[in-house]
């Protein structure tokens, strides 16, 4: 089927049961991921920041990506590959979220803005301070 059949189809799923669908271009290999709308990783609410200032494509690559619902995914899956819950799984988490946001997020981030420089450490340093009171409420819940 094509986009439409397949996104009616997830509309119709529970979305704690079914995340999203993956399409794929057998002729090409292109895959695309589509997800239920109340799973989406992405923050959809406006980022404020300036163009010029400093490291503004960082920051907002860090507001659009790092999202409750990608922290309780990474967090699930830790709790459920290693048994480790609460707080105990906060490094993890960080490690997880880091490589998650570069492996899948980065590459459409910087194809999409082609931002003339990007600074991977800068992410590094700031993904706690978004990541940690997210988390602190899920593991309240």
């Amino acid at each position: 089927g094509d986009y439409n059949t397949a996104y009616d189809w997830l509309m119709k799923q529970d979305s704690m049961v079914i995340e999203g669908v993956v399409l794929k271009d057998y002729e090409t290999g292109e895959r695309c991921k589509i997800l239920h709308p109340k799973n989406n990783e992405m923050e959809s609410s406006m980022f404020t920041k300036h163009k010029k200032a400093p490291n503004y494509n960082e920051s907002k690559f860090l507001h659009t990506y790092i999202t409750s619902n990608r922290i309780e995914k990474i967090y699930n899956k830790i709790k459920n590959d290693e048994g480790v819950t609460g707080m105990r799984a906060m490094g993890d988490l960080l490690r997880k979220m880091f490589e998650d946001l570069i492996i899948e997020c980065l590459p459409e981030y910087i194809l999409k803005n082609k931002p003339k420089n990007f600074d991977i450490l800068y992410l590094r340093k700031h993904i706690p301070q978004l990541v940690k009171p997210i988390f602190m409420m899920l593991v309240q819940k």
